[in-house]
C-alpha cells in the first residue's frame, strides 16, 4: 500500500469490525477489503491499536 492509498476500519464502540472501506489507486487493498469481510462475517472483536499497525495480519485475529 502506497502512502497514498488509505484503508479505513469502522467499529462499534464495543471495537467490533462493521465496514472496512478504502480510497486507492492500487488493486493490492482489495485483498485486505476481502478479509476485513471475512472478519465482519465473523462478528470479529479488534483491538484498534492494532488495526493502525503497520503490516498486522488480519488472518491472526479471532
Amino acid at each position: 500500500m502506497s502512502e497514498s492509498d488509505k484503508l479505513f476500519f469502522h467499529l462499534t464502540d464495543e471495537n467490533q469490525l462493521v465496514a472496512a472501506s478504502a480510497v486507492c489507486l492500487n488493486a493490492k487493498i482489495a485483498n485486505d477489503i476481502r478479509l476485513s469481510e471475512m472478519l465482519i462475517q465473523k462478528q470479529a472483536i479488534l483491538d484498534p491499536n492494532d488495526l493502525v499497525a503497520v503490516g498486522i495480519e488480519l488472518m491472526t485475529e479471532p
